[in-house]
């Protein structure tokens, strides 16, 4: 099972599933530990997939590093970094992703897109909720978002089935897509996610509210010997799931020395 790590990942069977997620809940850094900070923009963010807006530049990266439990060696073969902004409509993200083959076979959304090639995910949810969401965003454009009211409905058809992603999100693609007689340079995604969309489930956004975040990768390719999985934070073990070792989600506010809990 640890040869599929997309399998492992998203279909790893009931009993593994739990003493997993109890080991992680035991081993993982507590959340205070674990931040991902969102820098607010002080001008609009033009959705193209680019982070040329000086507002990026502020924001702090973050790399996406290999599950601990997959070696010593904390960062992928093929890098990748991901930025976070917000501004009181949105959360936004940024990735910037190094990749010498860029495949997707799916070219629609609402897919299961790290069964057929690259993807980048967003997994966000409250902290005093069980319910979170799980966002795609694919080179070639498309997008998923599933909804679990809790960690153990997440493999029902109920939380699986198609709906309007709640994201928007544009890519750049240095390369071919799926091409691998040749060698591409890598692909970025910006992702948007309306703050309305995160307050539709009965959990209102707010200053005093604790949000955890993963930014993760699943990465397919020639050059690689296997599907090669990273996030940011780094995760003690292949689930992304396992919400106890996602990071809190700060906002920080200009001209404050102490950030604002998320929205």
């Amino acid at each position: 099972m640890t040869d599929q790590p997309a399998i492992f990942c998203h279909h790893v069977g009931a009993f593994a599933t739990v003493g997993l997620f109890m080991l992680l809940t035991a081993c993982a850094s507590p959340l205070s530990e674990r931040v991902m900070v969102a820098h607010q923009i002080t001008a609009p963010i033009s959705l193209d997939g680019l982070a040329d807006e000086p507002d990026w530049v502020l924001a702090q990266i973050y790399p996406l590093a290999v599950p601990e439990a997959v070696g010593s060696s904390e960062m992928p073969q093929e890098s990748g970094v991901v930025r976070l902004c917000w501004d009181h409509d949105a959360l936004y993200l940024h990735f910037t992703l190094t990749d010498l083959d860029v495949v997707q076979e799916n070219d629609a959304d609402q897919q299961h897109h790290y069964r057929t090639g690259d993807v980048v995910e967003v997994f966000i949810k409250p902290q005093d909720q069980p319910h979170y969401w799980e966002l795609y965003v694919t080179p070639n454009g498309r997008r998923t978002t599933f909804f679990y009211p809790g960690g153990g409905r997440r493999r029902l058809p109920s939380s699986l089935t198609a709906a309007p992603p709640i994201h928007n999100a544009e890519v750049q693609l240095n390369g071919s897509l799926n091409d691998w007689s040749d060698t591409d340079t890598g692909w970025s995604a910006e992702v948007r996610i309306p703050l309305t969309a995160l307050a539709s489930q009965g959990s209102t956004p707010g200053p005093t509210q604790d949000w955890a975040i993963l930014a993760a990768r699943y990465n397919h390719g020639r050059h690689l010997t296997d599907i090669e999985l990273s996030s940011a934070p780094r995760l003690p073990a292949r689930q992304f799931h396992a919400y106890p070792a996602w990071a809190r989600l700060v906002i920080n506010l200009p001209h404050d020395s102490a950030p604002v809990r998320a929205r």
